[in-house]
């Protein structure tokens, strides 16, 4: 059965149910039927088994999901906002698929979210009168269990979380890629694929006539694409809707932000690069590198040379992986390169051979440090947006922040352990179910 995944209509009840285990492992999948939730990758001890895939596009629409129920019950577009913001998704759907790596949402995210919250919520459904019964919060689920034993349940719970998401499907369907690819572009030297291309030429063909939207009778209507499974619709504020057929036929819109004329011309600055790109050589005019390029050629090639991720280097615990000092050296150069390239040619010579690696070990630092904490795929974003030269990011804010969060000293749940037995607290508490001896949890 196809979902469409931009209307999911799940009740805040449903994500409660979900989030109230002992451990509360794993994250939020949808239904068959896209009528509810359930908890998925959730072995403690079998984690060879959290291998449940979740999409880009089914994490993002969960999240949106679980925010709109949020908002049916009663809370204020302020604190909807700062959901979203924690579950790094402060934007629209666009602007978070821009921004990549979309991590499903979690059961303890949930959890976290609906204590807060469940003052508020609580108090709504009591004036509603309507027979709701209240929320309640971990203080009340978990009465009773240790401080200690909590903080154990968290370990445990971030450790095989963050095991499971290295596992699984964080990249955005190839259709919805292709979509992206147009709506993005700026002439920046993005990457165009022959797809790309293709769409931006069917796109030009049909819906340059300006009655493409309208159909007998002058009713509205959609418009098919065949390169890629989308479907173009005009909504009433006049900005084109993209529907998206997944390849598992599930559907996922997108607002465009465009409208016929604004999508028509992205589709032929596309068609323009390409025919720029391939254009003979002998055509092109010969640009002489002025003198005052040395210095940022010669940070490039010491880049290029021993580049952020071109090798693995052992860290202190004995994992593999970027040392903390060697990233950040890395990064002070690549940033202070990208402070003095001028040119979209030279900026783009350093994007290509820095900006992923620079992505790559940073986002497993990040990972190792913050666990699944959504700002980090906004910190992501923003070194991104810097390598293309947006004006907005503070190349040295950005830094400072980067640094700031990799040189925190992490709390060792081993401290504790320590202290208790030197103190000689003992907590004799132990329960035992049939989904902690299976794993489950």
């Amino acid at each position: 059965m196809a979902i469409n995944l931009s209307s999911l209509n799940i009740s805040l009840d449903k994500f409660n149910a979900e989030s109230s285990g002992t451990y509360n492992i794993g994250q939020m999948k949808l239904s068959s039927d896209g009528k509810s939730v359930y908890r998925t990758n959730n072995h403690k001890t079998f984690t060879i088994l959290n291998r449940t895939e979740i999409s880009s596009e089914e994490a993002l629409a969960v999240k949106f999901a679980f925010c709109r129920a949020l908002s049916r019950e009663g809370l204020s577009q302020e604190a909807i906002n700062a959901v979203k913001q924690k579950l790094g998704i402060p934007g629209d759907a666009m602007a978070a698929l821009k921004a990549g790596n979309i991590k499903p949402l979690t059961a303890a995210e949930v959890r976290e979210v609906i204590d807060t919250y469940a003052g508020q919520i609580n108090k709504h459904r009591a004036d509603a009168a309507n027979g709701t019964k209240a929320l309640k919060t971990s203080a009340e689920i978990y009465r009773g269990v240790g401080k200690q034993e909590m903080e154990n349940r968290a370990a445990a719970r971030d450790e095989v979380n963050a095991q499971s998401v290295a596992k699984l499907k964080t990249t955005a369907d190839r259709a919805v890629d292709n979509v992206l690819d147009i709506l993005h572009f700026g002439g920046n030297g993005e990457s165009i694929t022959s797809f790309d291309k293709k769409l931006a030429k069917e796109i030009m063909t049909k819906l340059s006539n300006p009655t493409a939207f309208v159909g007998k009778d002058k009713e509205p209507k959609s418009v098919s694409m065949k390169v890629v499974p989308v479907t173009f619709s005009l909504q009433e504020n006049g900005n084109v809707l993209a529907k998206i057929t997944l390849s598992n036929k599930n559907t996922f819109s997108i607002d465009t932000g465009l409208d016929r004329n604004g999508l028509v011309d992205k589709a032929v600055a596309v068609l323009n690069a390409v025919a720029a790109v391939t254009q003979p050589e002998a055509e092109k005019p010969r640009v002489e590198k002025k003198a005052a390029d040395d210095d940022i050629m010669q940070a490039i090639n010491e880049l290029e040379s021993g580049g952020i991720g071109t090798e693995e280097l052992e860290t202190g615990d004995g994992n593999a992986g970027m040392s903390t000092e060697n990233l950040l050296s890395g990064l002070k150069r690549g940033f202070d390169a990208l402070k003095e390239v001028k040119g979209q040619d030279l900026r783009k010579v350093l994007r290509d051979a820095n900006m992923e690696a620079v992505v790559k070990a940073l986002q497993q630092a990040l990972d190792k440090v913050r666990h699944l904490d959504n700002r980090n795929t906004l910190l992501i974003n923003n070194v991104r947006e810097a390598f293309y030269g947006n004006p907005n990011i503070n190349i040295d804010d950005l830094f400072k922040e980067i640094s700031d969060v990799l040189n925190k000293k992490q709390p060792n749940p081993m401290d504790k352990v320590d202290e208790n037995i030197k103190n000689k607290v003992v907590d004799l508490e132990e329960t035992i179910n049939i989904n902690a001896y299976l794993g489950e949890d």
